[in-house]
């Protein structure tokens, strides 16, 4: 695969890390469409991520990259056309 075929993808889709059941980070994002305590909803480029649990707080967001901790119970794609 050509290496700027590669480079675009990255630029467009986001990576998620999950590390155990209480935290996430997302990179690459668009920002934050809703923040509640039990559910955050996360636009990108190509389409909204939404997380459902219990305690959530952002604890790092920053240049495309947010940090969330809290009881992580479903990760959902919204959108996802590609």
């Amino acid at each position: 695969m050509d290496n700027n075929i590669i480079s675009e993808l990255m630029d467009i889709f986001p990576k998620i890390t999950i590390v155990g059941k209480d935290e996430i980070i997302i990179e690459n994002h668009n920002g934050v469409e809703f923040f509640g305590k039990n559910d955050i909803t996360i636009i990108t480029k190509v389409g909204k991520i939404s997380l459902y649990g219990d305690d959530f707080k952002i604890v790092f967001m920053a240049g495309g990259t947010i940090v969330i901790n809290g009881m992580i119970k479903k990760v959902e794609f919204e959108n996802y056309d590609k």
